[in-house]
């Protein structure tokens, strides 16, 4: 599934703000558009300056940076790192908005971004290494 996205966000990785608009309507994201956008001038800026290295995302939540990463990672091998299981709990400095929505997760009642249910992250990685492992995940090209 990574492959088929990357090449359907490769399509319009010319027009950042298409490829932005295109995962936030897929609601593969929690990030801003802005911050995606960001996100997008860090990567252009790694390649133009001809930065090497991996790129290594930690808790990849909906999937939708990895989208954007893997179509802007100038041909860098990434490396993906998350648990796929329950986020931590909040600690006593975390306000009271953050502990209900912790409750209302743990409840089974969350639901994901505009009310639809909270797709599987695992479909992202479907082609890729084990979603189950609980360290490395996937790492691709």
């Amino acid at each position: 599934m990574l492959r088929k996205l990357k090449r359907e966000f490769s399509l319009s990785r010319k027009d950042p703000k298409r490829v932005v608009k295109k995962i936030r309507k897929r609601h593969l994201t929690y990030l801003s558009q802005e911050k995606l956008e960001q996100l997008i001038e860090s990567l252009n800026a790694l390649n133009t300056d001809g930065i090497e290295g991996r790129i290594v995302e930690a808790g990849c939540a909906l999937g939708g940076s990895l989208v954007l990463i893997s179509t802007y990672s100038g041909g860098r091998e990434i490396s993906v790192f998350d648990t796929f299981e329950m986020i931590p709990p909040p600690g006593p400095e975390d306000p009271p908005d953050v502990h209900e929505r912790y409750e209302t997760i743990l409840s089974g009642q969350s639901s994901g971004i505009g009310g639809e249910p909270i797709m599987a992250i695992e479909a992202i990685f479907a082609n890729l290494s084990s979603p189950r492992s609980k360290s490395l995940l996937a790492t691709t090209q």
